[in-house]
């Protein structure tokens, strides 16, 4: 199991720490880069076992499109129309207190 193994890695560097050898020597003895075993070490003083369970990588927000209906649509295209200067900035800012966006 993941976890296992890295707070394995985290135990083997903290002897190695404690026998004077740094970091970076570590990453050749332990195959690990510095910066993981930095964060590792972080992650493990912070959360304890829970901080050393992988991570997502996905996007904590997800962006949802607005759909438009027809009506709204062509409201919005008859005022562009009629405006040509405008842009989505102002439309929006038009059109949001309405509800149409």
């Amino acid at each position: 199991m993941i976890v296992i193994e890295r707070y394995e890695i985290l135990q083997k560097a903290k002897k190695l720490k404690a026998k004077g050898i740094r970091y970076k020597d570590m990453e050749e003895i332990l195959g690990v880069k510095e910066r993981r075993l930095r964060n590792w070490k972080m992650l493990h003083k912070r959360l304890g076992i829970r901080g050393l369970y992988p991570r997502s990588k996905r996007p904590n927000k997800i962006v949802e499109k607005q759909i438009l209906t027809d009506s709204m649509l062509r409201i919005i295209e008859q005022t562009r129309k009629e405006n040509l200067y405008y842009g989505k900035r102002k439309l929006k800012e038009m059109f949001l207190p309405k509800g149409y966006v």
